[in-house]
């Protein structure tokens, strides 16, 4: 073979040989691709939203989905409602394999070669409000048979549903007033979320739900035996608070005790825990000794209500109701000191009284006092304003007292008011005040106390990404808040239903995250405020309130980037090793479709492959030295 045609042969078998190394490159690449796209057809359940994402990591170091190799698959569970839900059961299924066009082997694969867990053990699986919690399972491809191969490239369908419950707290109120010789009782019932409660008291499409009145035989309410059973009716649909009333007639002289009870129920999707108001008494008095004297007795109110939280600076409305049940007409006084915790304001008012009674209220000192001269029956109502002192942190307690005139029952009425007291404090890691490199992670906090005596209402805040900075998608938190619920839209971090519950103990820290820009020069300040609804806010007069400030210096110097390590990735993994998945906007009741990983082959292909490139490349290096020899030679002849 001369020269000339050796040449030829050397380019022909160099160029096969770089060919098939090229090949096994992009093959493998791109099944590394591939491996990386996450996500299935997935079926959520009502109540929740289910996604899934296929983890090499913590199966093998490969990135393929090669026959009888076990990989992890990470199952995440959202909650999108504004109260925890615990999964009850949750099952999975491969639907289909759908092949590629570029797939060259005839398609023969099917669902049956990738082996999946039916069910996934979920045991207690709670899933806080707003947020979600991830399942891990195995799958793998099957060893048996010819066609594993003609899997290559294409998509298996998984579909997954499952069931929760969630649990729904309520208050629950009763008030007692005396008719004669019969007790009204009312019982007013209010569901803790009822923006997300679809079965709460009034809803359209739950059971019907009551309230069960008992009479009892003490105090402590020990024994009793069921009044009445009564269905509530809604009075406030944006709300859905409810009512219920009941009378029991023909009491005998002396006090009598009732108490209400908002039983649990455990239908539909929900499971509510019903909540017992205080024992409520009412007394029916006897005879009087003399058949011609007055007998005084007293019943008070007060707006937003007894027993309803109230803020510092805030107004309450009281009423004191005096009433004479003697046999005679006659006067009484009655005196309602007030407390440090509160000022007068305003000038009491006899707002009922009858036409033949006489009714004056007049203040002297931080004391009212109440004079009436009433009929046999009639009663006089006197109103008056106090305003909650602005530094208090304690319950508030105004009690009346018949001070003159002949009282046998109920001679004093306290009605309670529980304070909140909100505090918020923003901080950030790096601390304010600090010079923070390009790219630097930062973490801001906004620790939430309420320093009185009740749980706050549901409080809403925002905070708004600050000017040369990113947000870290899925990093916002609750921070430990039951039923809140976080979203970040536009640069703008809002959280939802935020409550705080009263006491150091119960304090929350709502957090999120941002990067500094690559962008930002030295010098430029970054400063963060975030505003929340104001709840009993100290030096706070507004409706809305901001927190303070916290404000970082950036430093684009190279020393100052180099020294600080590269920001950590957004999703890092939890103490359990688990891959924490970003934080997904869950859809109810969806069916979401997801790019299926592809199935990148057997590891033997590429690697033959390589092997028979390398070997080319190695015989057209022979052949190369073998034609420079005999191109020294010269021409033959």
């Amino acid at each position: 073979m001369n020269a000339t045609r050796l040449d030829t042969v050397r380019k022909v078998v160099s160029t096969l040989g770089v060919a098939l190394l090229v090949a096994a490159f992009c093959y493998n690449v791109a099944g590394y691709l591939g491996a990386r796209r996450p996500g299935f057809v997935l079926t959520a359940a009502k109540g929740f939203s289910i996604t899934s994402t296929l983890d090499a990591s913590t199966c093998t170091t490969t990135a393929k989905l090669a026959p009888g190799v076990p990989r992890c698959l990470v199952v995440s569970i959202g909650n999108p409602l504004s109260v925890p839900i615990e999964v009850t059961a949750l099952s999975m299924a491969v639907t289909s394999f759908t092949p590629t066009a570029s797939n060259h082997h005839t398609p023969a694969c099917t669902a049956t070669m990738l082996t999946v867990p039916p069910t996934l053990t979920v045991n207690t699986l709670v899933v806080p409000a707003g947020s979600e919690k991830t399942v891990d399972t195995t799958i793998k491809l099957k060893t048996t048979g010819t066609t594993q191969d003609n899997c290559e490239n294409g998509t298996f369908g998984l579909a997954f549903s499952g069931s929760a419950i969630y649990t729904e707290s309520t208050s629950t109120a009763l008030t007692a007033t005396r008719t004669g010789h019969s007790a009204d009782l009312s019982a007013t019932v209010t569901p803790a979320n009822p923006g997300s409660d679809p079965y709460g008291p009034g809803s359209t499409t739950a059971p019907v739900h009551h309230v069960d009145f008992y009479a009892c035989a003490t105090a402590s309410c020990a024994t009793k035996s069921l009044l009445a059973t009564v269905t509530l009716s809604t009075t406030t649909p944006t709300t859905k608070v409810a009512t219920a009333a009941t009378t029991d007639s023909g009491l005998s002289t002396g006090t009598h005790y009732f108490k209400v009870v908002y039983p649990a129920t455990g239908t539909h999707s929900g499971t509510f825990t019903g909540s017992t108001s205080p024992v409520e008494s009412v007394t029916i008095p006897g005879s009087s000794s003399s058949s011609s004297s007055a007998d005084f007795t007293l019943s008070r109110s007060d707006v937003p209500a007894t027993h309803k939280p109230v803020v510092p600076g805030a107004p309450i409305a009281y009423a004191v109701t005096v009433s004479n049940t003697g046999r005679a007409g006659g006067t009484a006084t009655v005196t309602v000191p007030v407390p440090s915790t509160e000022t007068l304001s305003g000038t009491p008012t006899c707002t009922t009284v009858g036409t033949t009674d006489t009714c004056a209220a007049t203040v002297t000192g931080s004391t009212l006092v109440i004079t009436v001269d009433l009929a046999v029956g009639h009663s006089a109502k006197v109103g008056f304003d106090a305003t909650v002192a602005p530094g208090d942190t304690s319950t508030v307690e105004n009690t009346a007292t018949i001070t003159s005139g002949t009282c046998t029952t109920t001679c004093a009425a306290t009605v309670t008011n529980p304070v909140v007291v909100l505090n918020v404090v923003k901080s950030s890691i790096p601390t304010t005040g600090s010079v923070v490199p390009l790219r630097q992670r930062v973490v801001y906090t906004l620790t939430m106390s309420d320093a009185g005596t009740a749980a706050t209402t549901p409080i809403t805040m925002t905070d708004t990404v600050p000017a040369g900075t990113s947000y870290v998608r899925g990093s916002a938190s609750c921070g430990g808040a039951p039923g809140c619920h976080v979203t970040e839209t536009a640069g703008t971090v809002t959280w939802k239903t935020l409550v705080v519950g009263h006491g150091t103990a119960n304090a929350i820290s709502p957090s999120f995250e941002v990067t500094v820009n690559s962008s930002d020069t030295t010098g430029e300040k970054i400063t963060n405020v975030a505003t929340f609804t104001n709840d009993g806010t100290p030096t706070c007069t507004t409706p809305t309130c901001p927190t303070n400030p916290v404000t970082l210096t950036v430093t684009a110097r190279s020393s100052a980037a180099g020294g600080s390590p590269p920001p950590p990735p957004p999703h890092v993994s939890s103490s359990s090793g688990s891959s924490t998945p970003p934080t997904l906007s869950p859809v109810p009741g969806a069916t979401t479709a997801h790019t299926g990983e592809p199935f990148a082959g057997s590891g033997r292909i590429d690697l033959v492959a390589g092997i028979i490139g390398l070997g080319l490349l190695a015989v057209g290096e022979s052949l190369r030295r073998r034609q420079k020899k005999l191109a020294a030679r010269g021409p033959v002849e």
